[in-house]
């Protein structure tokens, strides 16, 4: 399990705003612009989401998908498997990949990088084909 960092809390936020009917959607819930979620949820912008934007739009599709897993983690109770998290952890080891290539760092910084990221997505791609053949098994 990664540390938490902006980029994982973008991840989650963006799996949110999709919950709710996309950034515009997202933007009127709020009462903000749909260019500002999408910066909300863009991890190459600094600004983050608020706690009272994130539990807005928690409320909105009645569940916790941004407070609910950071609590879990915090608390040690997230386990392997969760297809959100794993998601979240694909595109956090996407953004150190592309940070390293934009500032130039060196070949071996980069390599050990790419290579978190296909373990990342490969994990998600197994969590997934899980929750496929679980879903077809239960109907």
């Amino acid at each position: 399990m990664t540390e938490i960092s902006p980029a994982y809390v973008k991840g989650l936020f963006h799996h949110l705003v999709k919950a709710t009917g996309g950034v515009e959607a997202a933007g009127a819930f709020l009462g903000i612009s749909h260019q500002r979620v999408s910066q909300l949820q863009n991890i190459q912008c600094a600004d983050m989401p608020t706690i009272m934007q994130v539990v807005t739009l928690e409320a909105v599709v009645g569940q916790d998908l941004v407070t609910g897993i950071l609590a879990r983690h915090v608390s040690g109770e997230a386990a392997r498997g969760d297809l959100v998290t794993e998601v979240c952890e694909a595109v956090e080891a996407g953004a150190e990949v592309l940070h390293l290539t934009r500032t130039g760092a060196d070949h071996h910084s980069v390599r050990k990088a790419a290579i978190n990221l296909h373990k990342q997505t490969t994990e998600v791609l197994d969590v997934a084909s899980r929750h496929c053949a679980a879903h077809r098994a239960a109907g």
